[in-house]
């Protein structure tokens, strides 16, 4: 049945009083006081960002001079100039659109219709929203009206680029500042009309619409709108989904291997950016707040952790633990310089030529600690837990680069002993083993044998391969190869082997989002290499 009358959320959930506007208590304040004490001021200016509730207040505060039963400040929304006015019906509230009605003709009929006395309520109320969009003879028009405007009318502009109004209209109105909204304000009002809709929603799905809507409560609801249709159970991937915008994994990954200067894995994360499809100005809109979080947290963590998941305040330690704070801020500095030169959302060009040449100038400053890093590696190679960690330590390391790789990887190994960081969240945090051969004039070697087998179920929608991968007795990542363990006795465990092995691309395309994968071989292929 097709619902004709529906109502989209961010109308039904307008707020209809002062007091359940939310993120704007000193304006409100000054409003309803100004109510309270009949001090009623001819024109006022509401400035603010889009959908902080500019029009919305306007047409509140139109309610309460009008409202025949006032309670207090609060229009009552049930006498008839009330239900009139927000019906759009009431003659003494004018509502104009200054972007579509910018022209001299239109206020010199706003002029002259002024000085009628209003018709059914106490204030006749002119609403012009966008105000800055009128012509310089428009102002110059409505700037008498504005300095001696007749008795009980009132102004009421409201626009989102203050400083294209003349300083002369500004002089004669009072200005109203609207804030962006806080996005714990903004989660708990998603959270309430979630609860009234029956929209089953994660939390963290929740806070990453009302961060993704950059403090603009209309924005919120009407991503809310977008994807509460798409499942029973809404959660953070279904977001991603929609938007194709990326995870904060993507994000911890980025930062690690930049500051790592891990040539190999950033150009992995920018090719799985453009397969995606991410809107790159929001990528490094997200990178930037996080970057500066760090740094935030760095010298003051009790402030701001209160707004933090767990998630995040594991990486930010682990980050500040690990590299010099400086360079979390010099990266910071050259992603922002770039920021605001973005106009088309799919031109990477820009990001990835920041990055490498951060890279670039971050290889020059750690050539300089080439021999501290070298001492540190010589002290601390020996105290690698064989069972910890991921990494293949070549036969001789000439580059400053290799070592310092070593050593940064020394160091995230302690620190997932001691703050306890998920292993899922870097290929680093897998088990390894590290074998010394000193009867080969004590050459390291680094056998890489990761089990992702739990892993990657998480990642495979399909049912049959589902089970089929579940099957496996387990399954090895070598570098960039994908090992299936099936015990070759059991005929059931044969048919799987059969259906991974004709389903080999469609494997791929579901772990590339994570991994890495040339080759899928089994364990009696292994010493053939032979590829399936």
């Amino acid at each position: 049945m097709l619902l004709v009358n529906y109502i989209s959320l961010y109308r039904k959930y307008r707020p209809l009083k002062f007091s359940e506007v939310i993120g704007q208590d000193i304006s409100i304040r000054i409003l309803t006081n100004s109510i309270v004490r009949g001090e009623i001021f001819h024109a006022y200016i509401f400035n603010g960002t889009r959908g902080t509730g500019k029009t919305t207040v306007a047409r509140i505060l139109a309610r309460a001079l009008n409202c025949l039963n006032l309670n207090g400040f609060e229009p009552c929304n049930e006498c008839y100039n009330c239900k009139a006015i927000m019906n759009s019906s009431f003659p003494d509230v004018i509502e104009i659109d200054a972007a579509s009605n910018r022209g001299i003709n239109e206020i010199r009929e706003i002029r002259d219709n002024v000085k009628l006395s209003p018709l059914k309520g106490r204030y006749k109320v002119y609403i012009i929203d966008e105000v800055h969009m009128l012509t310089i003879e428009a102002f110059n028009a409505l700037l008498k009206t504005l300095e001696e405007p007749p008795k009980n009318v009132v102004f009421i502009l409201a626009t989102t680029d203050i400083h294209k109004v003349p300083i002369t209209i500004l002089s004669r109105c009072q200005q109203i500042e609207f804030k962006r909204v806080d996005y714990i304000l903004i989660f708990n009002h998603l959270k309430n009309i979630c609860q009234k809709e029956n929209i089953i929603i994660d939390d963290d799905a929740l806070i990453y619409i009302a961060k993704l809507a950059k403090g603009s409560v209309r924005d919120s609801i009407s991503i809310l709108e977008q994807i509460k249709n798409i499942s029973e159970h809404i959660t953070l991937n279904d977001i991603f989904k929609v938007f194709s915008i990326y995870s904060f994994e993507l994000i911890k990954n980025y930062i690690y291997y930049v500051l790592l200067s891990d040539f190999k894995e950033v150009v992995n994360i920018i090719n799985l950016i453009r397969l995606n499809a991410v809107n790159i100005y929001n990528f490094l809109y997200n990178l930037n707040m996080e970057l500066k979080e760090i740094i935030y947290y760095y010298f003051n963590p009790d402030i701001i952790q209160e707004n933090l998941t767990q998630e995040q305040i594991k990486f930010y330690k682990f980050i500040i633990n690990n590299f010099d704070i400086k360079l979390v801020y010099e990266l910071l500095k050259s992603l922002n310089s770039v920021l605001n030169f973005y106009k088309n959302e799919n031109d990477y060009y820009l990001f990835e030529i920041q990055t490498i040449s951060f890279i670039f100038s971050l290889n020059k400053y750690l050539k300089d600690s080439k021999d501290k890093i070298e001492n540190i590696k010589a002290e601390n190679i020996k105290e690698i837990d064989k069972n910890v960690i991921n990494l293949k330590v070549s036969d001789e390391i000439r580059q400053s680069q290799e070592l310092i790789k070593i050593q940064e990887t020394i160091n995230f190994n302690e620190k997932i002993k001691s703050q306890e960081l998920n292993k899922d969240d870097y290929k680093n945090d897998n088990e390894v083993n590290i074998d010394n051969d000193e009867n080969k004039n004590n050459e390291e070697k680094a056998k890489i044998e990761i089990d992702i087998k739990n892993n990657i179920l998480n990642l495979i929608s399909d049912k049959h391969l589902y089970n089929a991968i579940k099957a496996a007795d387990k399954v090895i990542l070598n570098n960039d190869t994908l090992i299936f363990y099936y015990d070759s006795s059991k005929k059931i465990n044969q048919t799987y082997k059969y259906l991974i092995k004709i389903s080999k691309e469609k494997i791929r395309n579901y772990l590339r989002s994570k991994y890495n994968i040339n080759d899928i071989i089994f364990e009696e292929e292994i010493k053939k290499k032979t590829l399936i």
